[in-house]
């Protein structure tokens, strides 16, 4: 075994030492505050686990915290069936099925070829970047976010060859960062996406309330769309990309236009728009209407499950079922599933009265928070959170601190929904560091994209976001919420 190899093994094992040293040594202290002999268990096991989900792994370390939380608090067999019983589980869980339907129904690659072949693309790079950022985005939206981005690449990579474009340049760099960064973003922006429901689950914990769907949406398509616009046009005039020789061949053109629409990518557009509309009309129309109380009770769960019923149910040309359930698990992201079922027994003990930290918490900072105003407290939370997400897991960080944040914001009389909004947008854009995310790592990754370039675009994006958020997240929010 080479002395590389011994390192990183003995390297692994100090990490694991170092998040069981926290989780009992922390129990060990005595306690301060409110805090009881119970909550500082807790707090070791939190900070512990908190530890483990940033330097080691988010799957194993939350079993483990599950297991250890169930230990201390109650009994283990409960902590698990608190877990999966959560009702944001539930729902990321049947989404990202659907998600994994939709995309083997091919609808990621209906959506980009629509998006490249319109005419307005043609001789016009900047156009043709357009279009790929609104197909990146709507394959986020709608199907997923890694298979947008994989699809968009292999297009980039051939375009880059057919325009003599050098690896490590920093037109193709810029490119092939910003089809990772928009494609997440927009599955941000959707609330029935498994990211939307978790974070929404965090200002539910801390304040009680939840946001509905149609103002959600539009604050996060409106400010999202005016920190690409900014970002394209920075990139233009700033950084001064070069796209002139950027541009679809016709013969690609031609191969694009003269692919089928099949029978199958039909039915996945069908899904999707009944998908959204079964779910957004409960929200505009009244209850009173025939079946609109139906949809509503159906929820993200009825709605999910159905639609992966009907698809498996319906039958291709060949006799064969259109989608395969257990196929599609393939497409749910585990690590975020087991994050989920962890921090739902973990929050409950946070926010027991007998532990006594909320409490402590809140006695400790209110005042602190006081002596500002509340559009300082808003932006000087989202820049702070939006830098600590670089080196950290962005869920983490979520659930850590809005529920805590939007607390104290009821507490100072000022809108939580609007603090949450900023909050979730500066989070979710992850990207500056290979750390920040797995799509940071992912655009970072990239042999096309330098080290310099790969920085410089997560960096733009990062600051033109808490720039929007301050100029305009606030403003937005008060008319919306």
């Amino acid at each position: 075994m080479s002395t590389v190899i011994k390192r990183k093994k003995y390297l692994a094992y100090f990490k694991v030492l170092i998040m069981f040293f926290l989780v009992f040594g922390i129990s060990l202290i005595p306690p301060f505050g409110q805090i009881t002999p119970l909550g500082m268990k807790v707090l070791g096991i939190f900070i512990g686990v908190l530890y483990g989900w940033c330097v080691l792994d988010t799957l194993w370390v939350s079993i483990f915290a599950i297991i250890a939380v169930g230990y201390t608090c109650n009994d283990i067999f409960t902590a698990f069936g608190t877990g999966f019983a959560n009702q944001v589980t539930l729902m990321a869980l049947l989404t990202a099925l659907l998600g994994g339907a939709l995309d083997r129904l091919k609808i990621t690659d209906l959506i980009c070829n629509w998006c490249l072949t319109r005419n307005i693309v043609k001789g016009k790079p900047w156009i043709l970047l357009t279009m790929f950022l609104i197909a990146g985005a709507l394959i986020g939206a709608f199907a997923s976010s890694i298979a947008g981005t994989f699809l968009l690449w292999t297009i980039l990579l051939k375009l880059a060859d057919i325009c003599h474009y050098e690896k490590g340049c920093k037109e193709i760099g810029f490119l092939i960062g910003m089809v990772v960064v928009v494609p997440a973003v927009a599955s941000n922006c959707i609330p029935f996406q498994p990211g939307a429901i978790f974070f929404n689950s965090f200002l539910t914990q801390g304040t009680g309330l939840a946001i509905d769907y149609i103002p959600f949406l539009i604050y996060q398509l409106t400010i999202s769309t005016i920190i690409f616009v900014s970002v394209c046009l920075l990139a233009k005039y700033v950084w001064k990309l070069d796209l002139s020789h950027f541009d679809i061949s016709d013969d690609m053109r031609e191969d694009l236009l003269n692919q089928p629409i099949t029978y199958e990518q039909k039915v996945g557009l069908v899904a999707v728009l009944i998908f959204f509309v079964t779910l957004l009309l409960p929200g505009i129309l009244p209850l009173t209407l025939p079946g609109i109380a139906f949809l509503k009770a159906m929820g993200i769960l009825g709605v999910s499950g159905a639609i992966l019923i009907a698809l498996t149910i319906m039958r291709n040309h060949e006799g064969e079922s259109l989608i395969n359930i257990a196929e599609c698990h393939r497409a749910v992201p585990w690590n975020v599933i087991w994050l989920m079922v962890a921090i739902a027994p973990i929050s409950d003990a946070l926010k027991s009265e007998t532990t006594g930290i909320m409490a402590t918490i809140t006695q400790y900072t209110l005042p602190i928070f006081s002596n500002i105003s509340l559009n300082i407290f808003f932006i000087g939370a989202t820049i702070i959170l939006a830098l600590l997400t670089q080196i950290s897991v962005n869920m983490v960080l979520g659930a850590v601190f809005i529920p805590f944040l939007t607390q104290i914001c009821v507490q100072l009389d000022g809108n939580p929904y609007i603090l949450f909004m900023m909050l979730y947008t500066g989070i979710n854009m992850a990207f500056l560091t290979p750390a920040a995310s797995a799509y940071g790592a992912l655009m970072h990754a990239h042999e096309w994209i330098k080290g310099r370039n790969a920085y410089l675009v997560g960096g733009m994006n990062l600051a033109i976001t808490l720039l929007v958020l301050a100029l305009i997240g606030i403003p937005l929010g008060n008319l919306l919420f």
